[in-house]
């Protein structure tokens, strides 16, 4: 016998005993106290105890030895009853409440159980699903890492090439390098989304707030795309309210979010204008961007602010480029401000998008 079996062997005989000796103690204090103090709800510490150490079966075998002891003692101490009859029946009902006692205890202490090893077993899969999470994380960040090393060289090589240093170039020749560039940019904006993405996730992106003049901002960043929209035939309008004041903000991390939303409206708009403006309301700041362009289907909004999702075909004229993650990224760096973003819109007549940040962050 191994020297664990035997340590449990006594423990199951000490408890056993134990449990006796409470018995006969409640049962000496019934007999003295008589019918004047109704001790037999004391019978249900030993019965819960060899519940406890011996399952059910030891509950009513407990229970019906605590009964018998009962009727012993209220037998014995002489007291007069106005029926024979009333001591047995006594007994019986003790009898059948420590027995639904010990049933209720029994099933109370395994749902008891399976609780903790359930919660244990959660406990267990949320580690593994945060290991997983953690591993997909930085094998993200690695393999962005590497690609960027070689997309720089490329780059470089690419600039050098194109403005004619190693030799002067045919306009087919252009062309292709235009396409190789335009690749090349394409890449590294795909690469440095998942990056950003991934530090937003994990909450390892650094924030950098400062008090900003919000409006001077949102002019700098759409002076960028006059050209682009003057390309398209779009036209871009600035609102600005005087009453903006200034805010702490990351401007370059605010400076992202003006940026997808503006080359948004661009991308998905075909003709009309594109209007940004700022107002104040209900003790917050607003920015929106709309656009006349195609609007969303009601179907397919709830795939926006969604990392990897990417409107139908229908919805983006045909051509889908990116990894869907701008308004993902959008989203939560508004949220790091404490603020707010949401969109309103109707197919075929355009979309507004709507950033709300605190005056204060």
């Amino acid at each position: 016998m191994s020297a664990t079996n035997l340590n449990n062997g006594r423990k199951s005989v000490f408890t056993f005993f134990l449990g006796i000796l409470y018995f006969i103690i409640v049962s000496i204090f019934d007999y003295i106290t008589g019918f004047e103090i109704a001790t037999s709800i004391f019978y249900l510490f030993p019965i819960t105890f060899y519940c406890k150490f011996y399952g059910l079966r030891g509950g009513i075998v407990a229970s019906i030895f605590a009964a018998i002891l009962w009727f012993l003692s209220e037998v014995l101490s002489n007291h007069v009853y106005s029926h024979p009859a009333i001591p047995f029946w006594n007994a019986f009902v003790r009898l059948g409440f420590f027995i639904i006692i010990s049933v209720i205890y029994v099933r109370l202490e395994h749902e008891i159980n399976q609780q903790r090893t359930l919660n244990s077993q959660l406990t267990e899969k949320n580690a593994e699903i945060m290991r997983l999470a953690n591993i997909k994380s930085e094998f993200a960040s690695m393999v962005s890492h590497e690609l960027r090393t070689p997309l720089t060289a490329i780059k470089e090589n690419l600039a050098i090439v194109y403005d004619g240093s190693l030799g002067p170039l045919t306009m087919e020749q252009k062309d292709f390098l235009e396409t190789v560039k335009h690749n090349v940019d394409r890449l590294t904006r795909l690469i440095n989304d998942i990056l950003d993405f991934q530090r937003l996730t994990s909450g390892l992106m650094p924030f950098k707030f400062t008090l900003e003049d919000l409006n001077r901002l949102i002019l700098g960043v759409t002076k960028n795309f006059c050209s682009v929209a003057e390309k398209k035939g779009i036209a871009l309008k600035v609102e600005l309210s005087s009453d903006i004041p200034q805010i702490e903000i990351d401007r370059d991390r605010m400076s992202q979010v003006l940026v997808n939303l503006i080359q948004n409206a661009i991308r998905y708009s075909d003709e009309g204008a594109i209007k940004i403006r700022t107002d104040t309301a209900g003790g917050e700041i607003h920015i929106s961007v709309e656009d006349q362009g195609r609007g969303i289907a009601p179907e397919e909004m709830p795939k926006l602010f969604h990392s990897f999702q990417r409107l139908s075909s229908s919805e983006t004229g045909g051509k889908q480029e990116g990894t869907g993650l701008g308004l993902a990224i959008s989203k939560k760096i508004i949220e790091a401000h404490n603020g707010a973003i949401d969109v309103t819109s109707q197919l075929g007549e355009g979309s507004i998008f709507k950033v709300r940040l605190p005056h204060r962050v």
